[in-house]
């Protein structure tokens, strides 16, 4: 088994996670040579290449928020026997995802294997000792700690979604759109909050989804429904959605980790309540403290719906189209009076 810190660097105590890592990765973090798993022969970064065509070179606040569409064993949002829909991922600046890209290509060489993909882990790491697994999980999140990113998502149980779905669906044709939604309003959020001490900034945020077919198909027309659902979300702050194969880009193999570790915490609290939380949520937890504030504790941007919220959200809906058809009625009236 490969130990994280071999050598401990003498780090001041009130240095950042990312200067940590890098500080870190002097004294031989991992035991691979630091070269990307794509290299080119020139030091090519997708994370890079991807970066500079999304941003103009004038913004200089770049954060990419990396995320996936959780789809459970049915593959389908709509099929019957699926339990949860949702989407979950990552929001940290660009050039943290450059770090992050360096130690994940180290982890992916050490142990031998293309990428990883939580979904195909029971093929992939067939035949493993257990002992291996773990150390594999450990090294996966000493660097998704350490990149300074916020896990961002939502999930909805179909549960509790499909005794709403006729009440939702003129609202919202799928619960995609919903979690999109809440994506993209935290998304917002976290780069609103993060400007708050540099009222100048010009921060985007672009999307990035691993490439689904049956999400990339309807993924523009739910950004667009968002943006006009929700006065809060800018849109000169988050961009439309891109997609990237997630064996090439692998940030997105780190969404990939956190929206599997959101179901599983959610069916565990849903059907499993009394099993304790895997280690993978466990670490989330982490994160979430790392972004503390003494005002709001920890930061935790995931949104599990339950019929509670969603019946809430059902209201909200029915209560604006009432008062669209009211001002709308009124607006005629005047119209006809003064004709």
């Amino acid at each position: 088994m490969i130990r994280v810190a071999l050598v401990e660097p003498e780090i001041p105590p009130n240095t950042g996670n990312v200067a940590r890592l890098c500080a870190a990765a002097t004294a031989q973090i991992y035991l691979t040579p630091q070269r990307s798993q794509v290299d080119d022969g020139n030091g090519y970064s997708p994370v890079r290449h991807m970066a500079t065509a999304l941003f103009p070179s004038s913004c200089k606040d770049k954060y990419m928020l990396m995320l996936t569409a959780y789809m459970d064993e049915t593959g389908h949002s709509q099929d019957a026997r699926s339990k949860f829909n949702g989407m979950a991922g990552l929001i940290t600046k660009a050039e943290n995802w450059l770090i992050f890209e360096r130690e994940w290509d180290k982890i992916l060489k050490y142990y031998k294997i293309p990428y990883i993909h939580m979904s195909q882990g029971m093929e992939m790491f067939d035949g493993w000792p257990e002992d291996k697994k773990r150390d594999l999980s450990r090294c996966i999140w000493e660097v998704i700690v350490g990149i300074e990113a916020l896990p961002i998502g939502s999930i909805i149980p179909m549960a509790d979604y499909r005794p709403l779905e006729s009440e939702i669906k003129p609202y919202l044709p799928d619960p995609y759109y919903l979690a999109m939604h809440d994506c993209m309003k935290f998304a917002t959020m976290f780069v609103m909050h993060r400007m708050e001490w540099q009222p100048i900034s010009d921060a985007r945020v672009a999307m990035v989804f691993s490439d689904q077919v049956e999400f990339r198909h309807e993924a523009q027309r739910m950004y667009d429904a968002a943006i006009k659902g929700w006065n809060h979300i800018d849109a000169s702050r988050v961009d439309p959605p891109d997609f990237r194969d997630m064996r090439r880009l692998t940030p997105l193999q780190a969404a990939d980790v956190i929206a599997y570790e959101v179901y599983k915490e959610y069916d565990r609290l849903y059907y499993k309540r009394g099993r304790e939380p895997r280690y993978g949520y466990q670490q989330l937890e982490k994160i979430f403290q790392e972004f503390a504030s003494p005002e709001l504790g920890a930061v935790e941007l995931v949104f599990r719906h339950s019929n509670y919220s969603l019946a809430d959200m059902v209201e909200t809906y029915k209560q604006q189209a009432r008062t669209d058809v009211y001002w709308a009625k009124k607006r005629a009236d005047k119209l006809k009076d003064s004709s």
